[in-house]
Parts: structure tokens; C-alpha cells; sequence
């Protein structure tokens, strides 16, 4: 008898990728559930402090940063566009710290195939983690720079701008503060580079899906910034 998963945000970019990879295995039915609703200041510490009342098994997966915005529009992603560090189409960057600090990203495809699999674990973790691959900001440069045939304008952002709240404006910036206005975007984006040069965006590898699931092939960076080759 399948099993049936019910997927929160299903229409949207992640939870529309869960939902194709679902579609594939006849073990599971799939719900899918739109986000309509407004959640005003709800905070994901609220709802972790909820959900652990309920009594539910549960879980949160952390899988670095996505692979996806370094190849869009290229590659196959329901991401919206998002040029943090690197703004491959314009040919420039902004790197936090010294730019060789380690960082997991991983494909949402990926990420879809990890989560699809652990339905099938016995217990699940508060967190989850999974990679596709680990690499630092300075290597998908050098990736994107080959990919596009040439030098990139490059900056390397200190901690002390960060701590200011600044980062490095990159072209593609200005026509996102329509939606988020520049010192927020900043504020974001600095804090971001704060948690790659303190290691927050790496993962364990000993206690991740890809050791539980060593079948499970990973995109590769140079597979998602090499779509860039010719454009």
C-alpha cells in the first residue's frame, strides 16, 4: 500500500522540486499543499517550539547553500534568480573573508532525492543534513570564469564590512530592492558571509544522508556552473 506524504509548499520552488521526485516512486501518494497563507512575524523558532508539542516526527534539512543560482537560467530550477557572491551573468563577485572557506551546495534536485529517500528511515534527526558537493566561493570563481571564457570583476569583502551590515553591490542587485530593499538585501547577505567564514554553511559528513545513501549521485558544480559554457 503507498504511503501518503503530504508536502507543505508544494508549489513552490523546493517543495515543487520534493514533489516531482516523489511523482517517480510508486510508494508514495502525493498532497500537495499551497502556501496561501500570510505568516506576519511567526518566526521558524516558533514553529520548531510548536511542532516539538505536537508530538509529530519531525525534521529540518540542511543542505549548505544552492547549487542551482550558479547555473540559472541553464540548468533545470525552479529558483528564482539570486546572485549572492557571485553574479555569474555580469561577470563579477563579492566574496566574504580570504573566499577559501568550505561551503556545502547542493542541487535542489538532490536535495529532492535525499528527502524522498530518508521517508524510508526508521527515525529521523532534528536535523537532517546532505550535500552535493563541498567547495569554497574562490573555486566556483575560477569555475565561472572558465565557464564564461574570462576574468571577472572580483572584490573580497573583510569581516568588518560584513559586521557593518555591507557587502560588495553586485550588477544584478539593484533590480531586486523592488522586493528587498538594498540595506535589507545587504543586512541578509552580509550575515550570510558571516556564516560561511564561521563555517555554518558546511555540513557533517559522518552524520549526513549521503553516508546512510552512498547510491545516491550528487550533481557537481562544475556540471552547474559549466552551463554557462557557450552563453
Amino acid at each position: 500500500m503507498s504511503k501518503v506524504i503530504a508536502v507543505a509548499g508544494g508549489t513552490g520552488s523546493v517543495g515543487r522540486t520534493i514533489v516531482d521526485e516523489l511523482e517517480k516512486s510508486s510508494l508514495y501518494n502525493t498532497i500537495v499543499l499551497a502556501r496561501n497563507a500570510s505568516y506576519g512575524n511567526f518566526k521558524a523558532s516558533n514553529a520548531v517550539t510548536e511542532i516539538r508539542k505536537s508530538g509529530l516526527e519531525w525534521t529540518r534539512v540542511s543542505n549548505g547553500y544552492f547549487m542551482d543560482y550558479y547555473g540559472y537560467p541553464h540548468v533545470k530550477t525552479y529558483l528564482k534568480p539570486l546572485s549572492f557572491v557571485i553574479d555569474v551573468k555580469n561577470k563579477a563577485a563579492g566574496i566574504p573573508g580570504s573566499g577559501d572557506d568550505v561551503v556545502a551546495f547542493t542541487y535542489t534536485a538532490d536535495v529532492a532525492k535525499f528527502v524522498v529517500a530518508s521517508l524510508g528511515l526508521p527515525k529521523w534527526e532534528e536535523i537532517t543534513y546532505c550535500y552535493g558537493e563541498k567547495s569554497s566561493y574562490n573555486k566556483i570563481l575560477a569555475l565561472a570564469e572558465q565557464a564564461r571564457g574570462t576574468k571577472f570583476n572580483v572584490t573580497y569583502d573583510p569581516v568588518e564590512k560584513l559586521n557593518k551590515g555591507e557587502v560588495t553591490e553586485l550588477p544584478s542587485h539593484p533590480a531586486i530592492y523592488a522586493m528587498a530593499p538594498k540595506q535589507v538585501l545587504q543586512g541578509i547577505f552580509a550575515l550570510f558571509g558571516k556564516w560561511i567564514i564561521n563555517g555554518d554553511f558546511d555540513v557533517p559528513e559522518d552524520l549526513s544522508l549521503n553516508a546512510k545513501f552512498p547510491d545516491i549521485k550528487t550533481t557537481k558544480l562544475s556540471e552547474i556552473v559549466g552551463a554557462w559554457k557557450g552563453h
